[in-house]
């Protein structure tokens, strides 16, 4: 059972036990406990009328036979609204009217306020804000680093560096390779300059000579010696036939 503190204008504090409040016909009524017994031994109770925050005496007769009435009806087990009071009050030095009960219905009276439990607060849960994900957004890659990309890895290439793309260089036109391949191998070359005649003339002795070491020796007679001589005769032959070709085609 609370304590009700009723703040007087005499500047006292009536602290007491409350034992019910309710709602009646024409108004609200709150009911303390004494704390004390009347000269028959029989508790005694406070009732007064309760308006917001502020409690008042019932003067009006007919108003307290009504109140006596209700509390006889819950003692006798009927059901009433009752309320909830705040815990401090404020009133004039007279603003209740004592009454005694028998033990048994001061009991039932205290044990019948069932009044309405304060609601609490519900707090919704805090939905945690969701970011979106953003999706990586892929590289704009040139024209360039898209072959480097696709190009596979050949065998014998680091895997770290860089696949350059096939670049196709410039073909520089070769006059001797454009002579060599322009060259009728039915034709002989038409009027040849004085410097490429001396030029082909430097070419007869080492021809010359090849043809005298074959003609000098059979076949059969040859040995391992005159075979690599012959062999390099021929060898250094041509190589001299190469470089005096080049010569020609240089000079054209």
């Amino acid at each position: 059972m609370s304590k009700i503190k009723v703040s007087l204008v005499s500047g006292n504090v009536f602290e007491k036990p409350l034992i019910t409040c309710f709602q009646g016909v024409s108004a609200n009524y709150i009911v303390f406990d004494n704390e004390m017994n009347g000269s028959m031994g029989l508790p005694i109770i406070c009732i007064s009328k309760l308006i917001g925050n502020k409690l008042e005496k019932i003067y009006d007769q007919s108003e307290w036979s009504s109140v006596k009435e209700n509390l006889k009806s819950i003692i006798s087990g009927n059901n009433f609204i009752y309320l909830a009071v705040p815990e401090n009050l404020t009133a004039q030095d007279d603003f209740f009217t004592q009454l005694t009960l028998p033990v048994a219905s001061f009991d039932v009276l205290k044990n019948a306020y069932k009044p309405p439990v304060p609601e609490t607060p519900q707090v919704s849960p805090v939905t945690p804000e969701v970011m979106p994900v953003q999706e990586p957004v892929a590289p704009v890659q040139t024209p360039v680093e898209q072959n480097i990309m696709d190009s596979p890895i050949s065998i014998g290439q680091s895997v770290n560096s860089p696949v350059m793309p096939n670049m196709v260089s410039p073909t520089m036109p070769n006059p001797i390779a454009q002579d060599i391949n322009n060259i009728n191998p039915m034709q002989s070359v038409v009027e040849p300059s004085t410097q490429n005649i001396m030029q082909m003339q430097q070419i007869n002795p080492f021809v010359n000579n090849l043809n005298q070491a074959l003609s000098d020796n059979n076949i059969g007679q040859i040995n391992n010696n005159e075979i690599n001589q012959i062999k390099e005769t021929f060898m250094k032959s041509c190589e001299n036939v190469f470089d005096a070709l080049v010569k020609i085609f240089e000079n054209k």
